[in-house]
């Protein structure tokens, strides 16, 4: 079974990734494929939110005025709390896409 995997001589085996019946190995790779795609979305969104606080931190902590700290505070605290809400849809938005058998892959046929 392994080998006509490999080969892709038999395109009606049965495999196995993640408890799920996949018919094709091309299926394999596209589950991968999404998948790598996206770690590689999430870190990236994650290093952009992590970049982007550091930057309103700083900004915010140069020009803090007695009078209006507090102002300044809370809108900082509002634009973090919106920047994590963008990563959160942002990595849900990732995962439905990992979940979706018929989402756009990598397909080895096209290369």
């Amino acid at each position: 079974m392994a080998e006509s995997f490999a080969t892709g001589s038999d395109h009606q085996v049965v495999n196995e990734l993640n408890g799920e019946r996949l018919r094709e190995p091309n299926d394999v790779f596209k589950r991968y494929g999404r998948a790598i795609r996206y770690d590689f979305q999430v870190d990236d969104a994650k290093y952009k939110c992590d970049h982007l606080k550091e930057i309103v931190s700083t900004l915010v902590g140069n020009k803090i005025n007695v009078g209006h700290s507090q102002k300044i505070y809370k809108h900082f605290k509002d634009l973090e709390g919106k920047i994590e809400e963008r990563l959160q849809n942002r990595q849900a938005e990732y995962q439905n896409e990992i979940n979706q058998p018929s989402a756009p892959g990598v397909n080895f046929d096209d290369i």
